[in-house]
């Protein structure tokens, strides 16, 4: 009788604990519970809270933190070691405690509240490979030109060094010519450059192009150059972006709509909230930011804002400062410089809608310099301002003004442009031109829809102090008819010392994958000019393009009929191309044929691999797959060729800064043979070189069965755990039921070990004998010694 109380009892103590731990604990006049807490209906889970016996509710500060406050603030009471903080002390907060969900409910506004952060900055892609190996590449091209009936031909040949160590870079360009008997050979440029990925800084010393920015001039000389480059990080955003705050009173959910396409969706908590960073294209753009809250009620805002990349963020620099002497004669003389010059331009950002700026240059008797300006104003485009002052050893000072406008709106452009140069104002390119411009006066709106297709119309006139004035009008017009084919329409006359009117008609037809069709016409006056042209662009690896032209002009002497097919190979070891032109006129004497054939290539050292291939036309790469052959490789999707019988490729054409993706068919790794990944993005400095390996390893399996027992009569060591060692680590095991094992990637070769059971321990010898073969079987495997 006594068992079954003691069971009814235990069960009711067991049913009145929880109640019992929801009671509020005495302590003081303050009793210490475990609540759970809802702060704007958002459940922020369980808490130990004081209940105060007036009615007032202690946290402490960490726990607020926790649960969303941003800094929160109050009457403050130490207990126990912690600081807690009396709700009803807060300003803007109200709460009550729910007796039957034993639940603590806060309602604080939304400006307590710790703000959440959407960044729309796109992320940069995880595990990217930036190589920085040393390696070497020469680039040599071979031109031959003759044609009839004059009879001349002439022989080119071109080269191209480059040599690259960490964040150095050597490069070296030289010419040959010979036509006739005369033969010139003439040094191009040659530089050397440091670039940092970390500051996005280059510079440059020997021969370099110096541009001093708007109303400036860009020189070629040889001297040193600093500059901050963004390009070394393409994926740097230098333009303003757009912020927006706003507020959730309670859990809700954000839609940002870009001109009516969905481009994020978020759930954040009660609070501030903030979009950062979002990124459009140049021109106007609406916003719409959608909060729907909890209950479904929806609150919507328009914010509409201009987007430029003519701007620059708010605190960033770009600069460019040379210094040099200027090089004279560049293409045909290899050594010829002149007088020292200097030049510089230096733009900040002093807020996100204005950008400011200097910019000069100068040489031993001129000096040029100026300030600038570009604003956004507000939602209705940018504006520039640039002027400039020249001051030369012979003449008075010059002075240059400029004014643009950039209007953006959906479907639609503006461009409005003028300058004006006094009569002695010079730059280091135009202190020894006599054909000095008074003025410029430029103009062009735009406007285009899919449906419609897209219209332009441009103006320019330019006003000179001795040459006489010009000015040219240009309409065009575009529209796709079909997903295939494209028409086009332009209309430009111009007047200059007389008038002339041209009109131009095309369609473009795509055939096909590469292949596209084009027949355009042409009239001015006194001429006409009618071709048709089939055109297939060669491939990014090995592969076959070409074109062929066939075209009619027309003038008062009579017609002139000509083809011109043009052929290119791209092979393993080089590119080859071959171009034929053949005119026919009027009369015999009008004929002409002419010929250039085309070859180069280029020789490249990297990851201690010597490689003959197509030429390097900006970063290079080799892969390697093994020893394995046959093997395809892409580069971003498109097939560049596959591994030789050494497993290697080489691709001449990475893409410098961005992340390229190189990938390999693993349909053509034998299925003995396990990879540990099939594709890798690489990022590379400018004109460098990469080793890019993927690991193909050849599975080699070993099997067999562990006995022991006396010979003739074995008996299976089952379920038994094995080791070895091998090149000095443990190789462990597990046999079967049956004895049996299996083991991959031993080399041959002969290893002692021990197996244990559950009876005993033995020791057993493997002997692995060179194989080819996929699976290597020992048969069984004497364990002896046993205790």
């Amino acid at each position: 009788m006594i068992l079954p109380w003691l069971r009814a009892g235990a069960a009711l103590v067991a049913l009145l604990i929880p109640l019992f731990l929801a009671v509020p604990a005495p302590c003081g006049d303050r009793q210490h519970v475990v609540l759970e807490v809802i702060l704007n209906t958002d459940n922020k889970g369980e808490f130990f809270v004081y209940l105060t016996a007036d009615g007032d509710c202690l946290m402490s500060r960490d726990d607020l933190v926790a649960i969303g406050f941003d800094g929160p603030a109050g009457t403050i009471l130490q207990t126990g070691g912690r600081t807690f903080i009396s709700l009803r002390s807060m300003k803007d907060v109200a709460y009550h405690f729910d007796d039957e969900t034993v639940s603590l409910h806060i309602t604080a506004a939304p400006g307590l509240l710790r703000k959440s952060s959407i960044d729309f900055r796109p992320a940069r892609r995880p595990h990217v490979y930036y190589p920085r190996d040393t390696g070497a590449f020469f680039n040599y091209g071979l031109n031959y030109a003759g044609g009839q009936p004059s009879g001349h031909r002439s022989f080119t040949g071109t080269t191209q060094v480059g040599v690259r160590a960490g964040d150095l870079l050597l490069l070296s360009d030289s010419n040959y010519t010979r036509s006739g008997d005369d033969g010139r050979f003439v040094r191009l440029a040659t530089s050397v450059t440091h670039e940092s990925r970390l500051d996005l800084n280059r510079t440059v010393l020997c021969d370099l192009y110096a541009a001093s920015g708007y109303l400036g001039s860009a020189v070629n000389m040889g001297g040193i150059s600093f500059s901050r480059n963004f390009s070394i990080d393409p994926y740097f955003v230098k333009q303003p972006m757009v912020d927006y705050r706003g507020f959730a009173t309670l859990p809700s959910e954000v839609r940002v709509l870009m001109d009516g396409a969905q481009v994020r969706s978020q759930k954040i908590g009660p609070g501030p909230f903030d979009l950062r960073n979002i990124l459009a294209f140049n021109g106007v753009h609406d916003l719409t930011i959608t909060v729907r809250d909890a209950f479904g009620r929806e609150e919507t805002v328009r914010y509409p804002f201009y987007s430029t990349d003519t701007l620059l963020a708010r605190g960033l620099h770009e600069f460019s400062y040379n210094a040099g002497f200027l090089r004279r004669g560049f293409g045909t003389e290899s050594n010829d410089y002149g007088g020292f010059a200097a030049s510089f331009f230096h733009n900040y950002g002093l807020t996100d809608s204005i950008t400011i700026g200097v910019r000069g240059e100068g040489l031993s008797d001129l000096v040029n310099a100026g300030p600038r300006m570009s604003w956004l104003i507000r939602r209705y485009g940018t504006l520039g301002l640039s002027a400039a002052a020249s001051l030369s050893r012979d003449t008075r000072a010059g002075y240059a003004t400029s004014l643009g406008y950039t209007y953006q709106p959906r479907n639609a452009s503006l461009r409005l442009l003028y300058n004006r140069y006094t009569r002695e104002y010079a730059t280091i390119s135009t202190r020894t031109t006599d054909d000095r411009t008074r003025s410029e006066l430029g103009a062009a709106v735009g406007y285009g829809t899919s449906r419609l297709g897209s219209i332009s119309f441009d103006f320019a006139a330019i006003s000179r102090y001795t040459a006489p004035d010009s000015e040219r009008y240009t309409l065009r017009y575009s529209r796709a008819v079909t997903r295939d084919a494209n028409v086009y329409f332009s209309v430009t006359h111009t007047k200059n010392n007389s008038s002339d009117t041209r009109f131009d008609l095309g369609l473009t037809f795509h055939l096909g994958k590469d292949v596209t069709l084009s027949a355009s016409s042409q009239k001015e006056d006194g001429s006409d000019y009618q071709t048709v042209q089939v055109q297939k662009s060669a491939p990014v690896g090995e592969g076959y393009g070409y074109r062929v032209a066939a075209s009619r002009s027309g003038m008062q002497g009579g017609d002139t009929a000509s083809v011109n097919p043009y052929v290119q190979y791209n092979g393993r070891y080089g590119t080859y191309s071959a171009e034929f032109r053949g005119d026919c006129g009027p009369g015999s004497a009008d004929s002409r044929q002419s010929l250039a054939l085309n070859a180069s290539g280029s020789i490249s050292y990297v990851g201690r691999t010597l490689s003959f291939g197509r030429p390097v036309s900006d970063s290079y790469g080799v892969v390697k797959v093994g020893d394995l052959e046959g093997v395809g490789v892409y580069h971003n999707n498109q097939l560049v060729g596959r591994t030789d019988r050494s497993g290697r490729l080489f691709i001449p054409g990475l893409t410098s800064y961005v992340d390229n993706h190189i990938s390999i068919d693993d349909r053509d790794i034998p299925v003995e043979y396990s990879l540990k990944e099939v594709g890798k993005y690489v990022s590379p400095p400018f004109r460098s070189g990469a080793l890019l390996a993927f690991d193909a390893v050849r599975t080699r399996a070993v099997t067999g069965r562990m006995e022991t027992g006396p010979r003739g009569k074995p008996v299976p060591v089952a379920l038994g755990q094995a080791a070895f060692t091998l090149s000095g680590k443990e190789v462990s095991f597990i046999t079967g039921r049956k004895g049996e094992f299996y083991l991959e990637n031993i080399p041959a070769g002969r290893y002692t070990g021990t197996v244990r059971d559950a009876r005993r321990a033995c020791s057993f010898t493997l002997v692995v004998s060179p194989s080819d073969d996929a699976i290597t079987n020992l048969g069984g495997i004497l364990a002896e010694n046993c205790h």
